[in-house]
């Protein structure tokens, strides 16, 4: 956040693992995108070695402009999200 890079790098062991539909044990948002919007994809996730499935663990959301090639943290926790106007309003709210 804040134009600051995470120092995460795959030949570390470390990368961004996002909560997708599989990992439901924790009611996080789901990666999502419209098909107006293109390139833009909103996801919750963690940064580290392994994907965090515990509730209580960190978590922050992401977002990408490039269809997933790049992501920046947007929110420091996870928020549920809905594009609007192909991509130029993101709605989010916390999701605590």
């Amino acid at each position: 956040m804040n134009g600051n890079s995470f120092m995460c790098y795959i030949e570390d062991d470390c990368s961004l693992h996002l909560q997708m539909y599989s990992h439901k044990t924790a009611q996080f948002a789901s990666p999502y995108s419209v098909e107006s919007a293109i390139g833009i994809v909103v996801a919750v996730g963690n940064v580290g070695r392994n994907v965090d499935f515990t509730r209580s663990g960190k978590k922050s959301t992401f977002l990408s402009r490039d269809g997933g090639l790049n992501f920046n943290e947007i929110s420091s926790i996870p928020l549920i999200y809905d594009l609007g106007d192909h991509g130029a309003l993101i709605v989010a709210a916390p999701n605590l």
